[in-house]
C-alpha cells in the first residue's frame, strides 16, 4: 500500500505546514476545507502505517516469549518500582502492582 520511500517523518513535516495554512486567514472556505481534508488524510495514513507495523509485530511467532522475557528483565531492573508505575513493553502499556505473593508484577492495561 505504501511506496518504498514512504516515511512517517514526511507526514510529520506536513502537520505544521497544514496548521499554518489553516491559521493564516488567507484561505477561502473551499481551500480551508481541502487543506483540512489533507491534514486528516495525513493523520489517517500515519494511523494505517502504525496499524500495519503493529500487525506484523504481533503476528511474529515469538512475540509472547519476547514479551515475557522483556517483562522479566524490567522487573529485575526495576525491583524497587512503586506500584502504579506505568511502562511500555512489546507494544503494550503495563502497570506495576504488588501481587498476592507480595512480589512486584506488571499487568498489561492497554495495547498500543
Amino acid at each position: 500500500m505504501f511506496a518504498p520511500d514512504f516515511s512517517i517523518a514526511d507526514l510529520e513535516r506536513v502537520g505544521p505546514v497544514i496548521e499554518s495554512l489553516l491559521d493564516s486567514g488567507k484561505l477561502t472556505d473551499e481551500e480551508y476545507s481541502v487543506v483540512d481534508l489533507c491534514g486528516r488524510a495525513a493523520t489517517d495514513l500515519a494511523s494505517i502505517r502504525h496499524s500495519e507495523a503493529a500487525i506484523r509485530f504481533y503476528s511474529r511467532p515469538d512475540i509472547e516469549l519476547q514479551s515475557t522475557n522483556s517483562i522479566a528483565a524490567w522487573l529485575s531492573e526495576h525491583f524497587d518500582a512503586e506500584p502504579g508505575t506505568v511502562t511500555s513493553i512489546a507494544g503494550r502499556m503495563h502497570v506495576a502492582s504488588t501481587g498476592r505473593d507480595g512480589k512486584l508484577q506488571l499487568t498489561p492495561v492497554l495495547d498500543l
